[in-house]
């Protein structure tokens, strides 16, 4: 029966303990199995190392768990992934791991030759990642076979990049808008304020007395950073952007409930700009669609994993 890749120490003394305690006819306890995919068991050493790997480096993927629910989500993604990896024949070498070490000390600011130092990298690597050296570098092991796998992949995806999107992405960067929400949870209470501020102009400023924690300001921000913030569509900021300065804009269903915008500033693109910036442009739209691929691939391999989980948390 073929396990997720054993990069884990942990998992590695499981089974040499095993492997001795039945050639010695000796009954020992089982290895603890908290789900499956691909019919595969996954157990619960595997999870807890994954865990740990999430909880000192998630920035490196761009990963920021804001709950202990998100956390095992992304725990069980990067399991799914690490067993894609070993499925691939997917190796992280000897010097390519020593490279890491070298390259993420030195992010860190850790000033010391770790291979002849062993006092100074046993006591940064505890403080950085509560695990001893050995696990910190199975660490680094499973973090390069995660890179590698996605660079396996993404290298198959065929990219290309349009003028077009090009300067669509450098409008949605470049127009700035700064403006006040006010919000509601229901939509007839957006609609009764939206009435009342059309009607006089010190109303807006009357309910934000009375009512502070309920608005919201946004200084001169992107229009691609409002867009993905309150989940409201390009058009409509853009036929805000051709509003007037204390302008209101009608009631909008945001993530959160609804908004009544009011307009305070607005910075417009430098269309000069763009030729500067257009291939720069060409290559993060490149960069966005490869992402994507790998995205749209890893979810036909959740389909197909057909995950099954035991237990929540390890």
């Amino acid at each position: 029966m073929k396990y997720l890749k054993t990069v884990l120490i942990f998992f590695l003394a499981a089974f040499a303990c095993l492997n001795q305690a039945q050639a010695e006819e000796k009954p020992v306890k089982e290895i603890e199995v908290i789900g499956e995919f691909f019919g595969q068991p996954v157990p619960a050493q595997n999870y807890v190392f994954v865990k740990s790997v999430l909880l000192a480096f998630a920035q490196r993927w761009g990963l920021s768990p804001g709950s202990e629910e998100q956390l095992d989500a992304y725990v069980w993604d990067y399991l799914l992934l690490s067993y894609e990896a070993f499925q691939n024949n997917i190796v992280a070498n000897p010097e390519e791991i020593n490279a890491e070490i070298e390259s993420i000390l030195k992010k860190n600011n850790a000033h010391f030759d770790w291979k002849k130092d062993k006092g100074a990298y046993g006591k940064w690597v505890k403080e950085k990642t509560n695990q001893a050296p050995e696990v910190f570098e199975n660490q680094v092991r499973f973090m390069l076979e995660i890179d590698k796998l996605r660079q396996q992949v993404t290298d198959t995806v065929l990219v290309r990049a349009s003028d077009e999107e090009a300067y669509r992405q450098f409008r949605d960067e470049h127009n700035l808008l700064s403006i006040e929400i006010a919000g509601f949870l229901k939509e007839e209470d957006s609609l009764g304020f939206y009435e009342k501020v059309k009607q006089s102009s010190k109303a807006w400023e009357e309910e934000k007395k009375k009512y502070p924690d309920s608005f919201k300001r946004y200084e001169l921000t992107a229009l691609n950073l409002l867009m993905s913030e309150l989940g409201v569509d390009r058009d409509t900021f853009y036929k805000m952007l051709e509003l007037e300065n204390g302008n209101i804009y009608q009631p909008l269903a945001i993530s959160q409930g609804f908004g009544v915008f009011k307009i305070l500033n607005k910075k417009l693109a430098q269309e000069a700009e763009y030729g500067k910036l257009k291939y720069e442009y060409f290559e993060k739209i490149k960069e966005q669609k490869r992402n994507q691929g790998f995205l749209d691939w890893f979810g036909q391999v959740k389909q197909k994993a057909k995950i099954k989980i035991y237990r929540r948390g390890g």
